[in-house]
């Protein structure tokens, strides 16, 4: 066999042993590239602020008045600060909000060197925390429905005990940002006798 056969053999030879060595390398690289991304775990604590419009109403009878039911509504509002913390891998969380939001008080009034006893009402500033306990719904790839319940504890005009129960829900959106609707009621002021307090918000949260 001649000489130039033999070497061109063994160039094409090697050459081809080399292609197939790269092939397999980047074949190998590849399988090495190719990555899979775990899916985030939803965060089980939660720091937000939340603000709300809507209605007050009163409705009670004051003491020491015969006779006299006063009834009034005005427009109110609503800011608070809560916590949200999830309770194992299901949808129960617990959680708890510290707010000032408006309210409707009595005005009482003795006028001086008389025995009539005057009432009308104003509308003051309360302080109340709530603490919470909800349940999370899925109702998409990113949005939860959770509704929740909870009592309310608090000072109205920052000197009358109030107290009495709030339940509502929140739309969530990608857990960033809600919006809800919250309906506090049947609260009791310490020197009245048997009011009846509403107060219907509609509130936007924004997670931080």
């Amino acid at each position: 066999m001649n000489v130039k056969k033999i070497v061109t053999l063994i160039v094409l030879a090697a050459f081809g042993i080399s292609s197939q060595a790269q092939v397999v390398s980047s074949e190998s690289e590849n399988l090495f590239v190719i990555k899979t991304k775990k899916p985030k775990k939803p965060k089980k604590f939660m720091l937000y602020v939340k603000a709300g419009i809507g209605p007050d109403m009163l409705s009670v009878t004051p003491e020491y008045s015969e006779n006299v039911d006063i009834r009034e509504g005005r427009f109110g509002y609503e800011v608070d600060f809560g916590i949200k913390h999830k309770i194992g891998a299901k949808g129960f969380y617990w959680g708890a909000e510290l707010g000032a939001l408006s309210s409707i008080d009595l005005d009482e009034s003795y006028p001086d060197g008389t025995i009539s006893y005057d009432t009308d009402t104003k509308q003051v500033i309360s302080l109340l925390f709530t603490p919470l306990i909800g349940y999370d719904i899925n109702a998409g790839e990113s949005t939860t429905i959770s509704p929740y319940i909870g009592p309310s504890i608090g000072l109205v005009d920052f000197e009358k005990g109030i107290d009495g129960l709030s339940v509502g829900a929140n739309i969530w959106f990608n857990q960033k940002w809600a919006l809800g609707i919250n309906y506090k009621y049947s609260y009791s002021f310490s020197d009245h006798d048997h009011p009846n307090y509403r107060k219907i918000m509609l509130t936007g949260i924004i997670n931080f």
